[in-house]
């Protein structure tokens, strides 16, 4: 995970300005793949600094959305505003530090419940799918093993070469791999994965759909494709659109 604070410096009297400027920033943000966490401006006293927060699932994501958005038209209008209503800005890269973690440079429980382990047959064309691709970070990894630990969000999983150590097979290994099931993984925004993969060639299994599924005494709205990776294995990636009242 890539996570961003921005400081400023603001002008006199651009308060106002300022917050719907951020407004603005935030709907980007997560338009382009990543999480804003909002922006944070004086509320009393005569300060003149304000803050402004966002993650976004791997390096990969974040340089994507640097591009992107270098690239619209509204995003470009943005930064043109902005030396109006500040002095200065600085930019901080930072890494979390939660409640039982472990150090830097050493492995971390992960704190999902349920962590799938898919066995691969090359662990690089693998991780390039699934990092480069969906924007995965690789947590850690055991390259003499062929193993690597992935994570995005909340979602964690582990990529195992077969053949290199113990692998549970039980059935003939033979693509595509996973028959019978399919991997949801919510992203902030799927735009930016359908790009990417647009970009790389990569074919869908089910184009983007929007779909309502009923829970309860509510629906809830995905926006949502299937692709495969290397080995076959089905994902898909849902885009959350809100809840409404169920229609039966």
């Amino acid at each position: 995970m890539v996570t961003c604070l921005l400081k400023y410096e603001l002008k006199a009297g651009q308060e106002a300005a300022f917050e719907v400027y951020g407004r603005k920033w935030i709907t980007l943000v997560n338009r382009f793949g990543g999480q804003h966490l909002g922006y944070f401006i004086p509320s009393e006293g005569a300060s003149d600094a304000a803050y402004a927060l966002f993650t976004f699932p791997s390096l990969t994501a974040y340089e994507t959305y640097r591009q992107e958005s270098a690239q619209d038209e509204t995003c470009q209008a943005l930064f043109k505003e902005l030396p109006s209503l500040v002095q200065r800005y600085d930019r901080t890269f930072l890494r979390p530090v939660t409640e039982g973690a472990a150090c830097s440079g050493t492995e971390t429980r992960p704190s999902s419940d349920l962590v799938p382990e898919l066995s691969v047959t090359e662990l690089a064309v693998s991780l390039r799918f699934w990092v480069e691709l969906l924007g995965f970070t690789v947590e850690y990894q055991r390259p003499e093993e062929g193993f690597a630990a992935l994570v995005l969000g909340s979602a964690r999983l582990m990529l195992d070469q077969t053949g290199m150590t113990c692998t549970w097979v039980t059935a003939p290994f033979e693509a595509p791999l996973g028959r019978g099931i399919n991997f949801q993984i919510d992203v902030p925004a799927v735009t930016p994965v359908l790009k990417r993969l647009e970009k790389a060639h990569w074919p869908l299994f089910l184009n983007l759909e929007e779909k309502w599924y009923r829970a309860g005494e509510q629906e809830v709205g995905v926006s949502q494709f299937l692709v495969q990776d290397p080995d076959g294995y089905l994902v898909r990636l849902s885009e959350h659109l809100g809840t409404r009242p169920s229609r039966t």
